[in-house]
């Protein structure tokens, strides 16, 4: 559709009034609603590819999941429409710039970088959330308003997570292409592989550094050398760049640029989080863009003295708050409740072997929508207070232990750092007036778990709601209740307290630790088997036996989800103990297990897989033929590149052929290298990480 020639005419009730962009599907036009006289744009599909079905489930896809997403830093769809074959998304006009432009090739300066980059990675998290990864972020991609909001824009290329597990068979090999933009892809978006929510974290952290530098930290003459540049390169410092760069940012943009996924952060709401510390930190003395002098308070900050006054967050629940409770009138004020009375405290605290011992309290974690981080904090008050009151054990300081608020961390980790005996840590899921909190205590040395409990309440009112669960929770701890298994949560009825289980688990060194893990994979949730895989994989070759017998059952009983997780397992373990099972899984005639299957021996690095591998690069279904070149491409025996060879040349599959002649590529690099390294050359070789099959 030539757009000097639909320039005032009318499609549907919308006037065209001019061109704005044009993209490889669509053009974009700013238009007048005629019925509600407000300016929109209107994204029309092109005529030239109103006959390709593909393409209007794309550009129909992208409609659907943009309109999916309810959030104020994501552009608003209208409507989605076809009018006399013409078909259209009527999206919001965002008046301002691009943040590319924005930037000008020069840093922002520190407010403004902050605040839109807490503004974009809030809205990037809501989508992860719902299930959808964007594929394409950019500065092309954000506008900023005169006011200094931002607007993500462009789910063209966004992906649906659910309806990718779904639909995993027929979208693997058109994977093998990369989709997206060169200079802001991921690693393995460049290399045409799977991608998932940590593809957007990667290519977050490259605004971020672009925001921060006004230069691209990744560059070169043409797509190959940018591909090559964010594979291998690292960017020169920010610091270098721009020495008046926020402190703390190089290390965000470090974690969000690592080359290989699982060292990045796993998921936006770590990179908000961190975030939100260095902006809290600062102190602006000039508005941010968007009028907020500090947009997020330090966490450091959080209301003290719990019993004393009554926090904000209760202004909305508690009548007369603003008053100290001891203000509050009425027959029973809550400062004199029989909390502090009805339960006495031990010199000892009977957990943690020796005379003098120490304890720190992390932020009990928020599960689930309806949690209120201000209660969390008010519990984790509560409990330093009362635990304060063993003789024989010292508190770290809310002050020192704050930090670990809304973020992942390894409890061992953060008792070494804080130099304490003991870590407590928990979770609290709200549903209504109902609440159930969570509670581990881990030892530091050892790294298991001395203690566990679970609590339920009905909220009354949150004060002495609170209360309740603080002494319960203290009953347990000074040994007046038997706690609970730790792996008892991974029975709990609720997803998020299950998932909670298996984040715990996968730190601990108690030995029934992988069994429970290994039982968590055939949990009905996807989320819960997903973890508990990735939880697996951290316990390497200790935890092969029971992966291999889930493998093995799942595989026989034909629960070919839970075999697929489980072969993910295997593949993250380097254990020739899983090699015979995942043989096995490799020839069954589950596609996806099989492709899972291929994958994970690609991983396993067993020569002893080759024949199998060779011919499954026969089998009628595309995608274990595709991940079969990948797996084959990864062990790197020449004696594959014959069997590759004829795949490059006969498959029927586009995805298949470039896939075998990147086999082909690798296993003579691979071949050249060896040689070049046994005369004196380069140094060891980094194998790629191979993609993941959406299970």
């Amino acid at each position: 559709m030539d757009s000097r020639q639909i320039v005032g005419t009318t499609i549907a009730h919308f006037r065209i009034l001019e061109p704005l962009a044009s993209g490889g599907m669509a053009s974009v036009y700013r238009a007048l609603d005629i019925q509600l006289d407000r300016t929109v744009v209107l994204k029309i599909l092109d005529a030239d590819l109103l006959g390709e079905e593909s393409a209007r489930r794309r550009f129909l896809r992208e409609a659907r999941l943009a309109s999916s997403l309810d959030h104020p830093n994501i552009c608003t769809i209208y409507e989605i429409h076809e009018d006399k074959g013409v078909y259209y998304i009527a999206m919001q006009y965002v008046e301002g710039n691009t943040l590319k432009r924005t930037i000008n090739s020069r840093p922002l300066a520190a407010p403004a970088l902050l605040s839109i980059s807490l503004q974009v990675a809030d809205a990037v998290s809501r989508a992860h959330d719902r299930g959808i990864i964007h594929r394409d972020i950019k500065p092309q991609n954000i506008m900023i308003t005169p006011r200094g909001q931002a607007k993500v824009l462009d789910f063209g290329l966004g992906k649906n997570l659910e309806e990718a597990t779904s639909h995993a068979s027929a979208e693997i090999t058109a994977l093998g292409s990369p989709f997206g933009t060169p200079a802001y892809m991921s690693p393995e978006q460049a290399r045409g592989d799977r991608t998932d929510r940590r593809g957007d974290v990667f290519s977050f952290g490259i605004v971020l550094y672009e925001m921060a530098t006004g230069k691209k930290p990744f560059t070169g003459k043409n797509h190959v050398d940018i591909y090559y540049a964010i594979c291998n390169r690292t960017p020169p410092p920010v610091l270098d760049e721009n020495p008046s760069a926020p402190p703390g940012l190089q290390a965000i943009i470090d974690r969000c640029m690592e080359k290989e996924p699982a060292a990045r952060y796993q998921s936006m709401h770590e990179v908000l989080a961190d975030l939100k510390r260095i902006s809290a930190g600062l102190r602006f003395q000039t508005p941010v863009p968007d009028g907020i002098n500090q947009p997020f308070a330090p966490v450091e900050n959080v209301r003290r003295g719990w019993t004393t006054t009554i926090p904000g967050f209760f202004r909305k629940i508690v009548p007369g708050a603003g008053r100290t409770l001891s203000q509050m009138g009425g027959p029973a004020p809550v400062q004199e409740t029989s909390f502090e009375d009805s339960i006495s405290i031990p010199d000892d605290f009977p957990l943690i072997p020796g005379m003098h011992k120490s304890l720190a309290v992390l932020p009990f974690r928020a599960l689930g929508s309806e949690s209120e981080s201000d209660w969390n904090f008010l519990l984790l008050e509560a409990l330093v207070t009362e635990l304060s009151k063993f003789k024989s054990l010292t508190l770290r300081p809310i002050s020192t232990v704050a930090r670990y608020a809304d973020r992942a961390f390894n409890p061992n980790d953060v008792g070494r750092e804080l130099g304490a005996d003991g870590v407590l840590v928990g979770s609290v899921l709200r549903s209504g007036a109902r609440v159930r909190v969570t509670a581990q205590l881990i030892e530091t040395e050892g790294g298991g778990v001395l203690w566990a409990g679970k609590v339920d309440e009905t909220l009354v009112d949150e004060v002495t709601g609170l209360d309740a669960v603080c002494q319960k929770l203290i009953e347990g701890l000074a040994g007046r209740q038997l706690g609970s298994d730790v792996s008892d949560l991974l029975q709990d009825e609720s997803e998020e307290i299950r998932l909670d289980g298996v984040a715990m688990l996968r730190f601990s060194h108690d030995p029934k630790a992988v069994d429970a893990l290994a039982a968590a994979l055939v949990d009905s949730s996807s989320r819960v088997k997903a973890a508990a895989a990735e939880a697996l994989g951290r316990f390497g070759a200790s935890a092969a036996p029971a992966i291999a017998a889930r493998l093995v059952d799942a595989t026989d009983r034909g629960d070919f989800g839970t075999a697929r997780f489980a072969a993910k397992a295997a593949g993250m373990i380097q254990s020739s103990e899983v090699l015979s099972p995942l043989l096995e899984a490799l020839n069954c005639d589950d596609s996806l297990l099989a492709s899972q299957a291929a994958l994970a021996l690609g991983d396993l690095g067993d020569e002893r897989a080759l024949p199998d591998l060779i011919e499954a690069l026969e089998r009628p279904d595309a995608n274990v033929r595709f991940t079969s070149a990948q797996a084959l491409g990864h062990l790197a025996d020449p004696l594959s590149v014959g069997a590759l060879e004829i795949r490059v040349r006969e498959d029927d599959d586009e995805g298949v052929r470039a896939k075998a002649q990147w086999a082909i590529g690798h296993i003579k690099r691979v071949v050249s290298t060896t040689r070049s390294r046994s005369t004196g050359g380069i140094g060891p070789i980094r194998r790629p990480v191979s993609p993941e099959v959406a299970p």
